[in-house]
């Protein structure tokens, strides 16, 4: 997944510096200011939770800090990196789906949300989470419906509950490291469904490039 999300970075900037940071492993987290775009991954890292794991709460205070400098520009990607200042990890933006969501979706968009994906009505994005964002945050606007995409009013974060590097190959190894909590159906039936819906056609590649598009846009546009 990193080697895509590099590899998307690259066609919109070629000369980019890409650094990855996996604070799961307990890497050092970089001086915020030395960067100009910050994209955050997905994971199994829960912040419904009223206390957070202590690797996760020192990601979230680096997040919290970015805002601080406007030349920064953060994507998050999956609904659980949704990064708004104070909000980030309040528990009460959160709730936890009936169950995991896996599968291409389609996520209409908003009046605002047309605009800014040029005319787009819906995308068609690869999911793959069990918490979703119920509330939506002060000071941002839905480009998605149900909170799927969001904008920070200053323009400085835009976050999406959907993995925009996602192919069918790389969700299909996640199904086969043997976990079965995302099935609702255990049965070979079940498998050949999941396997299906994530073959579906989606269009995270011109998505992810929109998004890059406006991360390398003067911050006031």
């Amino acid at each position: 997944m990193l080697n895509r999300i590099s590899e998307s970075v690259l066609i919109s900037a070629p000369d980019a510096d890409i650094r990855h940071y996996e604070a799961i492993e307990g890497a050092d987290l970089p001086k915020t200011s030395d960067f100009n775009l910050v994209i955050l991954t997905g994971g199994t890292w829960d912040l419904s939770k009223a206390v957070l794991d202590p690797w996760v709460a020192k990601v979230v205070d680096w997040v919290k800090d970015c805002v601080n400098f406007p030349d920064i520009r953060v994507i998050g990607l999956v609904g659980v990196t949704k990064s708004y200042r104070e909000h980030l990890a309040a528990p009460s933006l959160f709730e936890r789906a009936e169950h995991w969501s896996i599968a291409v979706e389609n996520i209409p968009v908003t009046p605002r949300g047309r605009e800014f994906f040029e005319g787009q009505q819906a995308l068609r994005l690869h999911k793959f989470h069990k918490r979703v964002v119920s509330v939506i945050p002060e000071g941002s606007q839905q480009l998605g419906v149900r909170a799927e995409i969001l904008i920070l009013d200053s323009n400085q974060i835009l976050t999406f509950q959907g993995h925009l590097e996602m192919t069918a190959a790389i969700s299909q190894s996640f199904v086969e490291q043997g976990d079965t909590s995302y099935l609702t159906d255990l049965g070979p039936e079940g498998h050949a469904r999941l396997r299906k819906s994530l073959e579906a056609a989606h269009n995270g590649d011109r998505t992810f490039a929109r998004a890059l598009s406006w991360a390398f846009e003067p911050l006031n546009k």
